[in-house]
């Protein structure tokens, strides 16, 4: 069986340098983000993470942009946070949001 996607914008995370996009799978209310942080946006015990997800989000989409140091490889794709930046501003892995450099 074949599962279709499609590819959305997420407008709240639409930066002057990079803008964010998550997977839609066919028939699903929410894409892949929206779903990882219905989640796990109500979890105490990775609420720190989340906020660094966040800050990682803002910070390379206004000032940094769409390097691939700050992106470790991670199967086929690439995650947050950046393999050597971790103590400083570190993420939860959020693999479901691509981004378009602009």
């Amino acid at each position: 069986m074949n599962t279709f996607a499609s590819i959305e914008r997420l407008g709240e995370f639409s930066f002057k340098r990079v803008t964010y996009y998550s997977v839609r799978l066919e028939g699903k209310d929410n894409t892949e983000f929206e779903d990882f942080l219905e989640r796990h946006e109500h979890n105490d015990d990775i609420r720190t993470e989340l906020d660094e997800l966040f800050w990682w989000l803002e910070e390379i989409g206004t000032r940094i942009g769409a390097r691939t140091d700050y992106f470790r490889p991670e199967r086929r794709a690439h995650a947050l946070p950046p393999p050597s930046r971790k103590a400083a501003h570190g993420a939860a892995q959020a693999s479901a949001a691509v981004l378009h450099a602009h």
